[in-house]
């Protein structure tokens, strides 16, 4: 299907029983993909040779649709330099849902007693958001964007209970990351 991609036919895009793409007309190789569950990822598709690539870009709300654009004009004019788009490789050791396992296993179950309570939250918050991204890549912004939706819904002694657990585990990565030659954390500083 191909539309012109606007904020307002954004929300009118229903989800079906499989998962399907909207190409936009004004952007050549730019889209977004609706999940079964009404998830909304933007991608762009570019060809450099004879290989082509799709690009992930972000989920809708978090990444708006003008960043989202100019993110995908970022990758097409690298694209026709011959710049291969995502260099920086997801290490499996390095996706959000791997790093969040490694926290619950080292550190959240010897220490804390409501250690189900913390996979819960995080498995809930930063997994259903992030899952497959590499937690390098992860932006405070994007972050902040969890306790935004808490606060929005009225629920204000859950989003200090998120940030707290969030808040830990990014404090983990970091430390861990001073420990070791790799680091397990990108742009989210705490």
């Amino acid at each position: 299907m191909q539309q012109s991609i606007t904020d307002r036919s954004l929300a009118h895009l229903k989800p079906q029983t499989k998962r399907y793409e909207v190409r936009d007309k004004l952007l050549p190789g730019f889209g977004v993909r609706i999940s079964p569950k009404n998830q909304k990822s933007f991608f762009v598709v570019t060809r450099i040779g004879t290989r082509q690539r799709r690009v992930s870009i972000g989920h809708y709300p978090l990444v708006t649709l003008s960043s989202a654009r100019q993110k995908a004009l970022e990758v097409l004019r690298d694209a026709q330099r011959g710049v291969a788009p995502q260099t920086q490789k997801t290490q499996k050791g390095q996706r959000v849902e791997d790093v969040v396992d490694l926290f619950i296993t080292k550190y959240a179950k010897p220490r804390t007693r409501a250690w189900e309570e913390t996979k819960r939250v995080l498995d809930r918050e930063l997994i259903s958001r992030f899952e497959g991204r590499d937690i390098r890549s992860l932006e405070r912004r994007e972050v902040i964007t969890i306790f935004d939706a808490a606060v929005a819904r009225g629920a204000y002694y859950q989003a200090n209970r998120i940030l707290a657990r969030v808040r830990k585990f990014f404090n983990w990565c970091i430390e861990r990351a001073s420990d070791h030659r790799h680091s397990v954390t990108g742009r989210v500083r705490w």
